[in-house]
């Protein structure tokens, strides 16, 4: 039997979490010959690829490339490219997969043969607000409503796998400076094409996010650098609507934006202290400021992109 499924893990200096990572696919109860893993590293690390080597020993079908800080779009395009199954799948190297993700990513494509697009459900491993905030975003722009109609037009690529044959005429897109956006506006991409995709919550990642604060702020600063890019090259998605590109409209927009966060914070916070049923008093105070906290440096991060933007764009 041949290679059914491609598992792509683009990688930045995470050796420990990385090894976890891919223990949990070597545990895989599916045919271990049947996988085909490739570790692409950003870091071109002789560290990870020293350990990938070292793995290889008893895991043949395991491949690694090096690549000098080009980011996550590029690692997931260069995984693509060098993948040879029909299903291609995507984690990140802090995540640990379930032992049945693979084989139930395969049988979501054969239920779905029209769909190009399977994602799972992803978990957290601790329940410290800046984690807690950070992955009910992330699940939160999973779904929204098109056209009167509730659609899933967004899944995180640490849990998600793709038709090959998608990737034929389509990739991340390369001009995404950092980790943050570039998947928001691939689907969005996707979407709008016609492409519909299959949310199966019973494919489950456990996501180790870094849970200091520091790490929290920078990947809000991220999101809203990657945020406004996308809405930039669209001007129609769903989840950007309060993101105003225009050079007239921009200012306005981040003055309402900015006088809106603790209206944001109060709704969302409310919305995940009810789903999570977080009954703390200093626990609720704790989350209500961590979405403040997230607002500002994504505010940050759009005033940021739009300078960057508009300077490229005039050479």
């Amino acid at each position: 039997m041949g290679i059914d499924i491609s598992v792509v893990i683009p990688t930045c200096g995470r050796q420990e979490m990385l090894k976890d990572c891919l223990n949990s696919l070597f545990a895989q109860d599916y045919p271990k010959s049947n996988i085909e893993i490739i570790v692409i590293d950003d870091r071109n690390d002789p560290g990870t690829e020293n350990l990938i080597n070292d793995l290889k020993v008893r895991h043949p079908w395991l491949e690694y490339f090096g690549q000098d800080r080009k980011g996550p779009a590029v690692a997931r395009n260069l995984g693509a490219k060098s993948s040879s199954a029909g299903i291609i799948a995507f984690v990140d190297d802090d995540c640990v997969v379930d032992k049945s993700w693979v084989r139930l990513m395969l049988e979501a494509h054969q239920n779905y043969p029209q769909i190009v697009c399977v994602g799972g459900l992803t978990s957290i491993a601790t329940q410290r607000t800046s984690v807690l905030v950070s992955q009910f975003l992330s699940t939160c722009s999973i779904e929204s409503w098109v056209a009167g109609k509730q659609e899933v037009i967004f899944f995180p690529t640490c849990n998600v796998s793709f038709k090959r044959h998608i990737f034929g005429q389509y990739q991340f897109d390369e001009t995404f400076p950092l980790p943050g956006g570039e998947d928001l506006e691939f689907f969005w991409r996707l979407f709008k094409d016609g492409y519909r995709f299959v949310w199966d919550k019973n494919i489950k990642v456990i996501h180790y996010r870094d849970d200091s604060f520091w790490s929290f702020m920078r990947q809000a600063y991220i999101y809203g650098r990657g945020n406004f890019l996308s809405q930039y090259l669209h001007k129609d998605h769903p989840l950007l609507h309060e993101l105003k590109i225009g050079k007239k409209s921009f200012w306005p927009a981040i003055l309402m934006n900015t006088l809106k966060i603790f209206r944001f914070s109060h709704i969302l916070g409310k919305r995940l202290i009810s789903e999570d049923k977080i009954k703390s008093s200093y626990k609720k105070i704790s989350v209500y400021s961590y979405f403040v906290f997230h607002k500002i440096f994504y505010i940050v991060g759009n005033i940021f992109e739009y300078f960057r933007v508009y300077r490229s764009s005039t050479g």
